[in-house]
């Protein structure tokens, strides 16, 4: 086969996930085709692990998971290759203006290290959202009042804060304006469950989002270290991705694929645009590039 891949780099939201967080009877059936090819199938989610469990088991995927948006690295055994760690005193000025604003904090551990995923901190209740988050998924979560009550302080990921209403958007702009330059600041609403009294979930609301990780981190940054054990060039690397932490992974694979129901800014930053995620959009990519329909524009 004259085909110039060696990986294939594919998103879990919104991507290889349909609306229902479930993967299709196709898409399923294009990764194992893809790896017959010889592709390496990596995973690259904002998720973690944990939360990628369900997704990864759906396509028998036992190899590398780029998680927590290039944060993490992890093998098919659960263990950390690769990690991005925040310091305990930048957690601490990244939690502080947030607890301060009545928000419970989320610290994203490394659970390889320290056997939980999230710590919360504060003492404000949980979101309802992230309340159902926990209940409908494998994460594991440890609570403590204070900052100076964290047992892992050396194995911080990520900084996160969840809001069902607008009163994060304060608190975002005075990081942004204070730590732009320090952090990478990704906020953005995204389309949950409504959760009613009791925690179930009930149609489809917005809740505002907040992750702050150490400067430079990517989904693309952490593959090139991929890259560097493989022996890859960006030629060899087909990447397909809907949202704000895929565009710095569309922009620099040999090609680079966006959803059809991808935001505008990450379509503008792809080679080409497939169906929807609700319309097996990976698996007519794959289908494409397997038919070598697909090429890497820079090879």
């Amino acid at each position: 086969m004259g085909m110039d891949f060696r990986a294939l780099v594919v998103d879990l939201d919104g991507t290889l996930m349909g609306p229902d967080s479930a993967i299709s009877r196709r898409n399923r059936q294009a990764i194992q085709r893809a790896r017959q090819a010889g592709l390496e199938v990596i995973v690259a989610t904002g998720r973690t692990p944990s939360e990628s469990t369900h997704a990864v088991e759906a396509i028998q995927h036992n190899d590398l998971i780029i998680g927590a948006g290039g944060a993490l690295l992890s093998n098919g055994e659960g263990q950390t290759l690769e990690r991005f760690v925040l310091s305990p005193a930048e957690v601490r000025c990244i939690s502080e203006p947030l607890i301060q604003a009545c928000h419970k904090v989320l610290i994203l551990k490394d659970k390889a290290a320290v056997g939980y995923d999230y710590l919360a901190v504060g003492e404000a209740p949980l979101d309802p959202v992230t309340e159902w988050w926990f209940d409908h998924l494998p994460t594991t979560c440890e609570h403590v009042t204070s900052l100076d009550d964290d047992p892992h302080q050396g194995d911080s990921i990520r900084v996160g804060a969840i809001s069902a209403n607008t009163n994060l958007v304060g608190v975002v702009d005075g990081l942004r304006r204070h730590y732009s330059d320090e952090f990478e600041i990704l906020f953005w609403s995204a389309v949950t469950p409504e959760v009613d009294q009791k925690g179930l979930g009930e149609g489809q609301g917005s809740t505002q989002l907040l992750e702050v990780f150490s400067k430079g981190v990517t989904k693309w940054r952490m593959l090139e270290h991929v890259m560097l054990r493989r022996s890859w060039n960006r030629s060899q690397i087909a990447a397909i991705g809907d949202g704000l932490n895929d565009i710095e992974l569309l922009k620099n694979a040999g090609l680079g694929v966006a959803m059809g129901n991808a935001e505008q800014h990450v379509q503008a930053a792809s080679d080409y645009v497939t169906a929807s995620c609700d319309a097996d959009g990976v698996a007519q990519a794959i289908d494409l590039i397997l038919e070598e329909k697909l090429t890497s524009p820079s090879a």
